[in-house]
Parts: C-alpha cells; sequence; structure tokens
C-alpha cells in the first residue's frame, strides 16, 4: 500500500518545485484571452492551438506525421 499522503505533499508542495517551474501567469492569461473567443472551431483552430499552448509551456512542437509515428 502505498501513501498517499507522500504523493499528495508532492503535488502540492511548491517548494519541490524548481524556481522557474512552468509558464508565467502572464503567458497563461494572454493564452486564453486569445483562444477563448475561437467558440466551436476546434478543429479548424487545433494547429495553431498547439502550438501556441507548446510555447507556453516551453515544450517541443509536435513532429509531422510519418509512416513510422502513425497510429
Amino acid at each position: 500500500m502505498t501513501d498517499n499522503n507522500v504523493t499528495d505533499n508532492l503535488l502540492t508542495d511548491e517548494s519541490t518545485l524548481p524556481q522557474n517551474f512552468g509558464p508565467e501567469p502572464e503567458q497563461v492569461a494572454r493564452f486564453i484571452e486569445h483562444w477563448a473567443p475561437s467558440g466551436g472551431a476546434e478543429r479548424a483552430n487545433f494547429p495553431s492551438f498547439a502550438h501556441n499552448l507548446c510555447d507556453v509551456l516551453a515544450v517541443p512542437h509536435p513532429e509531422q506525421g510519418s509512416p513510422d509515428n502513425l497510429f
């Protein structure tokens, strides 16, 4: 049996995170403000949305599809 308190502390104790962990709140606010009015056009906007989200999260952009990585 695992100790849930340890897991909970790891997930909620900000002192265990690196100092500049995650996006700046201003970046997140700008992202939400930009994408909130998109309404029901999720499919049409997905490529731009994913690209912008990767920028906010500081992660690599998705790679293009190829025969090797198709599902």
